[in-house]
Formats: C-alpha cells, sequence, structure tokens
C-alpha cells in the first residue's frame, strides 16, 4: 500500500521503494510531484481590450478535483502592463462561492500589447497562483445589421425554432 502524508508542500520529490523478497531486495527512488489541492481560476469579460475599455476580471478558488469553492480567502489580483509594471492590486476575501473579482478602467493613452492578469491566494498555508494573458490593442468592429425572419412570434420550451438569419454590411454586401 502508499501512504500518503498530509502536510507536505507541494513541489517535486523523491518516493523511496524498498522491497524484499525471499533473500532478495531492491531499493529503487522515484521522481514524484505533489501537487496542491486547489486551485485559482480567472476569467474576464473579453480576450482584449481597446484603451479606455474597462477590463472586468473574476478569480475563483477551487478544490481539486471536487471543484469545491473555497470560501474566505484573501485573493489578490493584480495588472500588470507589457513591461511587468504592475498598474493594479486589489486583494478581496473570497465569497460562498470561492469568487472575488475587480474592475481597472484603461487610460486612453496606454501601452498596447500583452497585460498579464496573476490572482494569487492563500490557503491552508499554501500558496497557489494563476496568470491570463489579456490583449490590449487598437481595433475596430465590423459593422452589420443582423435581421432574423421567424416563421412564427413565440415558442414553447422545447420546441424548434424555424426561420432566416440575414447579416448584411451597412454598405450592402451580406
Amino acid at each position: 500500500g502508499v501512504m500518503i502524508m498530509w502536510g507536505f508542500l507541494a513541489g517535486r520529490y523523491a518516493l523511496d521503494v524498498r522491497t524484499t523478497l525471499g533473500s532478495r531486495s531492491t531499493h529503487i527512488l522515484y521522481p514524484v510531484e505533489l501537487r496542491r489541492d486547489c486551485a485559482v481560476l480567472i476569467s474576464t469579460d473579453k480576450p482584449s481590450y481597446q484603451p479606455g475599455q474597462t477590463i472586468h476580471v473574476r478569480a475563483m478558488v477551487l478544490r481539486v478535483p471536487s471543484h469545491r469553492p473555497v470560501e474566505g480567502v484573501p485573493i489578490t489580483l493584480e495588472i500588470e502592463d507589457p513591461n511587468g509594471n504592475r498598474i493594479h492590486r486589489e486583494t478581496a476575501v473570497a465569497s460562498a462561492h470561492g469568487l472575488a473579482d475587480t474592475r481597472l478602467t484603461l487610460a486612453h493613452e496606454i501601452r498596447l500589447g500583452a497585460y498579464t492578469i496573476t490572482a494569487r491566494a492563500d490557503v491552508d498555508g499554501e500558496p497557489i497562483e494563476s496568470k491570463k494573458p489579456v490583449a490590449v490593442d487598437r481595433y475596430s468592429l465590423p459593422k452589420f445589421k443582423v435581421t432574423a425572419k421567424l416563421d412564427r412570434e413565440a415558442y414553447r420550451p422545447g420546441e424548434r425554432m424555424k426561420g432566416t438569419l440575414q447579416a448584411d454590411y451597412f454598405f450592402g454586401e451580406p
């Protein structure tokens, strides 16, 4: 049997295996990695932003593999610019659903490129961290008009909808 001792920190260790069968014995060291039983996940409302827009960030701390939320732990959320300069930092206590959030409104004149969001939490004395990149760039959305024509005005839950969806650029091309 294998016994795992609780209280070890996540990291790389050597598993020392010794077996004896009659007068023969074997000794082998296996490299093992112990992983924490929690994860911090980061989500944003969009994958990329323009200068002047607001980045909405949410972090969730979960136990692995049960996916149960961890409440009451402090979660620090940071945003760094492409040069690694921290431009935002906020610490919040995880809700009953394991959630914490922050937002940052970007300046209109700001460095473009890959920004990094970092979420850090400390669960049972074990630090956990996650990173997520988001792009800040100037872009323009295509301008088009979408119309839908359905075969009737209302549907009940579970009924199949039938109709036509038409998307046209404002200059007339479909």
